[in-house]
């Protein structure tokens, strides 16, 4: 499997890992020399622990520690990272970390990267296996056969555990959990190294360990005179850097400020580095912010009774008030309300947003939201231009914000409910703005199969051209945020958002998964992982119509997934054929790609219903007269036609797979007949049962058979030859016909049903095609085309006139039933015209239009 390939089926997030480029810096030399040093020696002892754990509080600098630890172990040995982030959907989802540490073995290991490439083969579409079948064959067996040598040994780093969107399912379920299993009889080739705060699922996990399977050390715990030390260090490398750029005394600050500074900063790495962020980053000037810094108290309290980020908290709030400005200044409301949007925007965004996509989201104008940014830049990497992605330097400015009961400043604080329905309002604001069909304008080609997203060209030129970077997001998470409003009650924005999500619902659905499609091929399949997780929201009175749209839309979506991954144009195809009767129906009723079924199917979509996809050109779909047995003809790769055969409620597991260029499948399914090409002229027809492998009886004739079919009772088979009919015995193919039929003329094709053995014989296009039958000779009538009822009651034909007509059959092809709704219906040519719709039900022939 190439790289390219390897890349499209894993889509490993190598941002995530301590290989990027533009990954955040590490520790500042000659700081954590002890931590680090620790962890070498646990990764150095092969016969110790075999997983190692950093634990402790937010902003005591896990990551940066793990970090610097990952480039520190790469110099000796092989090392797969993944640097969870809850702030980029990608990075914090179960799956993509397990797959970008699998893409990491492949490239570290040759051992391993054959035993991952074989699962893959096996394993095409890797999304639809199980993720303890993931874990089990792309990363444990994969580490298993990794050789026992130094020069071998694998370190696997997974950061801040507890930013995983399942973190359940990471550490207590098939993953971790199974992989720390498997070390023990691996240890001294493969050690895990995991950081994490000391969250109750995660302690859980890990607390199982014995000691001498894995070491631990509690960070904010960890030679506390040396963390002081370290962010002493810190803190002088920053005012140096200030200093220096702003041209100020070597003096300032003075070493009393910066032991106050250091006290302050307690454990935690993130107060040192969001105070020199705010210093030197102020309007004023880095002299007088931190004098005023100083000039407010430290959080003081009994230590029970002090939150260990109180420090870190008022540094934040300080971040946010001195940019606010005073409260009686004007617009100082106008200025909180963007500062909550914006920060609401960072904090709450389900991946990284720019200044621009805010902006276009949430409606603002660009210089307001550029200028928020900026004032705010000690609390995110404010980017270079509008359209590379804002990110936060720590997660305890979204723990802070998100807390109504810690935010002591009511000014700042942000409700989760609020956040998530301003955003969703954005994003269907967007969608039905721009959204549209075809969007990428893609052509497609008469008669051709609908192309798969492989088979478009400069796909991800169009998208990027026809879908901004404002539309994608908006597409991909409007639902994800409306699924995270939990509490409607109260929030004067839902007739807003109500408003947009009906217009939504009523005209941009289909395009909706059409473009999500597009996007990539694995967003149905999340989208459809996610469908049993609530939608609160639609509960209000305004979504509840539309609410039931889409929920109706979303489970036929999770029936078609298969053909949407396909081809995102299928939503126009073979999603609308088979509508059900229900919203969806009388919503698309006058869609003109829709095919309406005639008859009355139930509302919900029924589970009894089986698809089997991926066959080749497919012709000669049969199911016997039970619906016991289904079967078809279709291309192979190894021989020119095959038969495959299912028992209907099971067609995605094939009961046989025959060379054939017929089939013919008895009344009640127990058995069926084959007719195979021996050579340029020779056939040979052979019974099968349904529950054999090898034929009941075989017969080879000199001459080409048309077609075939069992009679109604099942004891005999018709078979039609270029110029004859005949009868043969089904259980040992012996010719019962007594006075054999010859045809007229050379036939060119016949089709069959059964009633007496009615047949339509096709001749080349100078002759007259003729309906005969077995019984009573033949009846010849002018005809483009015929089917029939199985059971031989009722014919419908299609005459050179242009007319259709509906006849009861019994012994007598054309006795006509005296019941006006069965005599003989003509369309004229001018209603044909009009593309009509022909239903045949029990009782009666409906047309539709």
């Amino acid at each position: 499997m190439r790289v390219d390939r390897l890349v499209k089926t894993l889509r490993p997030l190598i941002q995530a890992t301590h290989t990027w480029g533009d990954a955040p810096e590490g520790c500042l030399e000659n700081t954590r020399k002890e931590l680090l040093a620790t962890i070498d020696t646990w990764a150095d002892n092969s016969r110790g622990p075999h997983t190692f754990w950093l634990s402790g509080l937010g902003g005591t600098g896990k990551t940066a520690a793990a970090r610097s630890a990952a480039k520190r172990l790469a110099a000796r040995y092989r090392v797969a990272s993944f640097f969870i982030s809850r702030h980029h959907t990608e990075a914090h989802s179960l799956q993509r970390v397990l797959h970008t540490l699998v893409f990491q073995l492949v490239q570290l290991d040759h051992a391993a990267r054959v035993i991952i490439l074989g699962f893959l083969d096996a394993n095409p579409d890797i999304e639809s296996v199980t993720l303890s079948d993931q874990v089990n064959g792309m990363l444990i067996k994969p580490l298993e056969a990794i050789p026992a040598d130094k020069l071998s040994k694998v370190v696997i780093l997974i950061d801040a555990l507890d930013e995983c969107s399942d973190v359940e399912r990471l550490v207590g379920g098939a993953f971790l959990s199974s992989v720390i299993n498997a070390l023990p009889s691996i240890s001294g080739r493969v050690k895990l190294l995991l950081t994490s705060r000391r969250e109750p699922a995660i302690q859980d996990a890990l607390d199982f360990l014995w000691e001498r399977l894995r070491s631990e050390v509690k960070l904010h715990e960890f030679m506390p005179e040396r963390t002081s030390d370290d962010i002493r260090a810190y803190l002088e490398y920053s005012f140096r850097g200030i200093r220096d750029k702003h041209k100020l005394p070597a003096t300032w600050p003075s070493r009393m400020d910066v032991d106050e500074l250091v006290r302050r900063s307690g454990a935690f790495f993130i107060y040192a580095a969001t105070l020199a962020r705010h210093i030197e980053q102020a309007r004023l000037s880095p002299q007088k912010r931190l004098e005023n810094i100083l000039a407010k108290a430290g959080a003081e309290g009994p230590p029970g009774e002090r939150s260990p980020y109180a420090q870190v908290d008022d540094l934040y709030l300080e971040v946010l008030c001195l940019f606010a400005g005073p409260k009686d200044e004007p617009g100082h409301t106008d200025v909180c309300d963007h500062v909550r949007q914006i920060v609401a925007a960072v904090v709450l965004g389900l991946r990284p947003m720019s200044v621009a996509m805010i902006s276009s989201i949430l409606g603002l104008e660009l210089e307001d939201v550029r200028t928020v940014v900026r004032g705010l830049g000690a609390l995110w990497i404010v980017p270079a231009t509008d359209h590379i992605p804002i990110s936060l330097f720590h997660e305890s400015f979204s723990d802070l914000i998100l807390n109504l009961s810690r935010c002591a400043d009511a000014r700042f604080r942000l409700s989760p409910e609020i956040g998530h329905c301003q955003i969703a309002r954005g994003c269907l604001g967007v969608i039905n703005s721009l959204l549209k069909e075809n969007i990428c304008q893609i052509e497609y080609l008469p008669g051709e199969p609908l192309p798969s997203r492989d088979q478009i060209p400069d796909l991800d030129g169009r998208l990027d051209l026809h879908v901004p970077a404002h539309l994608k997001y908006s597409v991909e998470h409007w639902i994800d945020h409306f699924r995270s409003v939990q509490n409607i009650e109260g929030l004067t924005i839902m007739s807003d958002v109500a408003a947009l999500f009906s217009k939504f619902c009523d005209g941009k659905l289909l395009y909706w998964i059409e473009t999500l499609s597009l996007l990539d091929q694995n967003s149905v399949r999340r989208l459809i992982v996610n469908i049993a997780q609530p939608l609160h929201i639609l509960q209000a009175d305004a979504f509840i119509a539309s609410g039931r749209l889409l929920q109706e839309f979303l489970m036929a979506v999770q029936y078609f997934e298969e053909p949407l991954r396909r081809s995102h144009a299928e939503i126009y195809s073979f999603f609308l054929a088979f509508v059900p009767d229900g919203e969806l129906s009388r919503k698309y009723s006058g869609h003109p790609r829709l095919i309406r079924l005639l008859t009355n199917p139930d509302s919900a979509l029924s589970s009894s219903v089986h698809i089997s996809h991926g066959l080749r050109q497919v012709s000669n779909v049969r199911i016997n007269s039970t619906g016991s047995i289904a079967a078809c003809i279709l291309q192979n790769e190894k021989w020119d036609r095959e038969a495959l055969f299912w028992a209907s409620t099971s067609i995605s597991t094939p009961t046989h797979r025959i060379p054939t260029r017929d089939i013919s499948l008895s009344p009640f399914g127990e058995k069926f007949a084959l007719i195979q090409q021996l050579g340029n002229s020779n056939y040979a027809i052979s019974v099968w049962s349904s529950n054999n492998t090898a034929p009941l009886a075989r017969r080879a004739f000199s001459k080409k058979c048309l077609t075939f079919a069992f009679e109604p009772d099942g004891g005999r088979i018709i078979c039609v030859f270029d110029g004859a009919i005949q009868l043969i015995d089904v259980n040992d193919l012996r010719d019962v016909s007594g006075t054999r039929r010859r045809l007229k003329h050379k036939a060119s094709s016949a089709r069959f049903f059964a009633g007496d053995s009615a047949l339509a014989i096709h001749y080349g296009s100078d002759v007259t095609p003729t309906i005969c039958t077995a019984a009573d000779g033949w009846k010849p009538r002018t005809l483009t085309g015929l089917t029939g009822a199985y059971d031989g009651a009722r014919i419908i034909a299609m005459s050179a006139d242009q007319s259709v007509t509906l006849v009861n059959y019994s012994h007598s092809l054309y006795l006509v039933n005296s019941d006006p709704a069965l005599v003989g219906l003509l369309i004229s040519a001018t209603e044909a015209a009009l593309s009509p719709v022909v239903s045949l039900w029990p009782d009666c022939l409906t047309t539709a239009k």
